[in-house]
């Protein structure tokens, strides 16, 4: 299992000037060992996509009466894929490539004042596909349980239809892991 924190940020065809916003992600992983230092996985995982923006208003006559700061979130279910190399014995460490098919579960607007509120769910894409690379180090506690610090970064593979505009999320990782290996596996991680 990893749990970390997400701060994601969206990738615009039209400009926007927008920042990070911080999410959880959560990952169950499932890791077969298929050589000495080689491995693939995959898994059960959920993130929060986004960003966030300042919204300049102006009345009826363009002149500026205020900010308001705007957040989308896009929540996903993901099914991780990937393949990666580990190496040490009671110190690891340890790179994965992959790709992360996912689908929107929820995906809302929140402001500020509440006035652009709103939900997103019926005017943006179900499906997203992502690659990600990760890289990190671990300890192996005993023959059964370990524990990793990574860092990650993913990006979107497709562009995601949002109204008239088109997007790709992008994600910078960090998360700590535990891992309890099955009986009968000689090696996991």
């Amino acid at each position: 299992m990893n749990f970390g924190i997400a701060k994601t940020d969206i990738t615009y065809e039209s400009e926007i000037n927008n920042e990070k916003k911080k999410g959880v992600k959560i990952d169950f992983n499932y890791i077969r060992k298929i050589s000495p230092y080689f491995y693939i996985g995959t898994g059960l995982g959920f993130i929060q996509n986004g960003d966030k923006y300042d919204f300049f208003m102006t009345n009826e006559n363009g002149e500026a009466v205020g900010v308001e700061k705007v957040k989308q979130e896009f929540n996903y279910v993901n099914l991780p894929i990937y393949f990666g190399i580990k190496y040490g014995k009671n110190f690891y460490f340890f790179t994965d490539i992959g790709v992360l098919p996912a689908v929107l579960i929820q995906s809302e607007v929140k402001s500020d004042l509440q006035q652009w509120n709103t939900n997103l769910y019926d005017q943006v894409d179900k499906f997203d596909v992502s690659g990600k690379i990760r890289i990190g180090v671990g300890k192996h506690f005993s023959d059964k349980i370990s524990s990793d610090l990574n860092i990650g970064y993913q990006k979107s593979l497709k562009r995601i239809d949002l109204n008239s505009d088109k997007l790709r999320h992008v994600g910078f990782l960090i998360n700590i892991g535990i891992s309890y290996k099955l009986s009968g596996i000689k090696d996991g991680h």
